[in-house]
């Protein structure tokens, strides 16, 4: 999912935060709803990567592996993993 889950939801982020940077806390309870019983939820919007566990979901940014140049981050992605006994693990990779 992209994120945000509406423009109002984007607005009322904007308006809350601004310019002052990047909120997990904003982003966590809005992909949980969007997606409550799933296992692993990969989201994007803020381009900015992390691997989050909350309450057994697994929660997923990969960043950008075009866009974080332009930010002057390095560009990423995911790589997710799932065991023979359905675990599932995610781990953040750099583009060379």
């Amino acid at each position: 999912m992209h994120g945000m889950g509406s423009w109002r939801k984007y607005l009322e982020y904007k308006l809350r935060f601004g310019g002052s940077g990047y909120s997990l806390e904003y982003y966590l309870p809005l992909v949980r709803a969007a997606a409550p019983h799933a296992d692993v939820i990969v989201f994007g919007h803020t381009h900015f990567p992390e691997i989050v566990r909350q309450d057994g979901q697994l929660i997923i940014n990969p960043g950008s592996a075009s866009l974080g140049r332009r930010l002057g981050w390095k560009p990423t992605f995911v790589l997710l993993t799932v065991s023979a006994d359905g675990q599932v693990n995610a781990a953040i990779r750099e583009l060379g």
